[in-house]
């Protein structure tokens, strides 16, 4: 069997040494220390997408880390004393102040992944990466070889020197500088997990300081409008991952009036297994802090017995679910363990954090009605002007979230670092997903699914990733657990799947993106 990865960093490690040529080469695996999980060792570095002569096609995202993902003092703690050799302290304070800025960093990223293997990372000769820069240059027959497509993640990573944006169109002037390479690029994600001048972000992140990581918009910018635009002009796609949950609602009414015919991306991904609607009485409390209001709440129950959902509204909503599909795109489902509703137990309590702003419109009268009227507004040139993003401060009342998130990372007393415990557990987490999309186009009379999912791992993403393929090489020892999930999860929900669970896994594993691609730069 062949496999395919829909967003993955092979380069990402690379980029907190010095980048002096002592800094790893995207061929290197890393092993790190088990006191974060698995999120440190390497997950999809060149070696490993190779190694096994199985993965023929891949898409590779390009991204420079956000200062506000540096400046973290558990991150910062790491550096200065547990991972010297992984992070280095002074390039983070460079990254973080912007004098190793975020178009720097990102061209090193770029130039990290197209360098040769080093003589000492001993690469056998047939293991081979190809940038692709028109796909009638693909030859999936071609054994050992990777060719990759590339993808960019976080509209920061289009800034100007020094971390700021002048002006959009030095953004759009990067992105065209970039995109004049030559390199086959599939999609942009417009935002991440830190505030930026395009569109507002969903809260996505765990164990660290709050602060930095906050949503503060309200959905689109008149600048994201702009790059909307031009990426999509310059036959990019756009990828609603990382987008809050309103500006996800705007996106999708404005891709159907403007766009019709671009398919939407949703590269990594997990499912909230709710509707929209349902959301804010999902969560129990609702707490306003500052500018952000808090809202607890607990897993969402999943189809398979024993599963859950992720609740957070970074995940997918059944309405988003539909949307993706409609418009012809693709889902990647990642391969984090929390992402799909695995890290813990459903007793423990879950905190999402969005925007004042974005809270007032889902909690106020016809919620629908004014994300319509903000698209409007945005597409006729009449949306406010972006602001800058503001630094905010912790809260003593982020305390709580702050330790409960920490405790789910330490290690398990009695079970061993190396061991996978939850091996057949996380396969059933995927199957869970899949069988969730089925019932949703079930329930919306829309067409089978199974031509529109594909692995979207986000490995080396610093994510924890699933018992049952914790790195690009085990996408076979996933294969056949998730195939025998779907049966037994099929039959637990009392479901026909309509489809042979070994023909879905073979389509999810490489044929959809295959056939996409063939659609899309065909």
């Amino acid at each position: 069997m062949q496999y395919f990865d829909l967003h993955c960093h092979p380069g990402l490690k690379t980029l907190f040494l010095p980048q002096n040529g002592s800094q790893f080469s995207a061929w290197d695996n890393i092993s790190a220390a088990k006191l974060f999980g698995n999120i440190l060792s390497s997950q999809s570095s060149l070696e490993q997408l190779s190694h096994n002569g199985d993965i023929p096609l891949v898409c590779v995202t390009l991204h420079p880390p956000e200062a506000g993902m540096i400046d973290q003092c558990i991150i910062r703690l790491g550096a200065a004393i547990l991972f010297r050799q992984i992070m280095d302290p002074a390039r983070l304070t460079a990254m973080y102040d912007g004098a190793d800025g975020y178009s720097q960093v990102f061209g090193e990223d770029l130039a990290n992944l197209l360098a040769p293997p080093r003589a000492t990372d001993n690469i056998p000769p047939e293991h081979k990466v190809v940038f692709l820069t028109n796909w009638a240059d693909y030859n999936p027959a071609d054994p050992g070889t990777v060719h990759v497509v590339f993808n960019i993640e976080g509209g920061h990573s289009l800034y100007d020197d020094g971390n700021t944006l002048s002006d959009p169109q030095k953004a759009l002037d990067n992105l065209k500088a970039f995109l004049q390479k030559g390199f086959l690029t599939m999609y942009i994600t417009p935002t991440h997990l830190t505030p930026n001048q395009f569109i507002n972000h969903a809260y996505g992140n765990k164990i660290l300081t709050k602060g930095p990581l906050l949503p503060q918009g309200l959905g689109i910018t008149d600048d994201g409008r702009q790059l909307i635009d031009y990426a999509y002009g310059q036959g990019l796609l756009i990828d609603a991952k990382h987008m809050s949950l309103v500006a996800r609602k705007e996106f999708y009414l404005i891709r159907d009036k403007y766009y019709p015919d671009k398919p939407i991306i949703a590269s990594h991904m997990g499912l909230t297994g709710m509707p929209a609607s349902q959301y804010l009485d999902w969560c129990r409390t609702h707490n306003p802090i500052g500018n952000v209001v808090e809202l607890m709440s607990y897993k969402y129950p999943g189809v398979i017995p024993g599963t859950s959902f992720y609740p957070l509204s970074i995940n997918l909503f059944n309405e988003d679910v539909v949307a993706i599909l409609n418009s012809g795109g693709l889902i990647g489902l990642s391969m984090d363990v929390r992402i799909l509703g695995g890290k813990d137990t459903i007793d423990v309590r879950q905190y999402d954090y969005l925007s004042a702003a974005e809270y007032a419109l889902l909690s106020g009268p016809d919620p629908d009605g004014q994300v319509q009227a903000m698209a409007d507004a945005l597409w006729a040139g009449d949306a406010p002007a972006a602001a800058l993003p503001q630094d905010v401060p912790d809260q003593p009342t982020f305390a709580q979230a702050i330790a409960e998130e920490m405790a789910e990372i330490m290690p398990v007393a009695g079970v061993p670092p190396d061991d996978r415990p939850n091996f057949d557990a996380h396969a059933q987490l995927l199957a869970n997903h899949l069988i969730k999309i089925f019932q949703i186009t079930q329930f919306y009379a829309l067409p089978l699914p199974w031509g529109q999912v594909c692995i979207g791992s986000d490995f080396d993403g610093l994510v924890e990733a699933v018992d049952c393929c914790q790195n690009s090489t085990e996408f076979s020892l996933l294969a056949p657990a998730l195939e025998q999930q779907l049966v037994a999860g099929a039959i637990a929900a009392g479901l026909d799947l309509q489809m042979d669970a070994a023909q879905i896994v073979e389509q999810f594993c490489y044929t959809n993106a295959f056939n996409f691609f063939n659609r899309h730069f065909g």
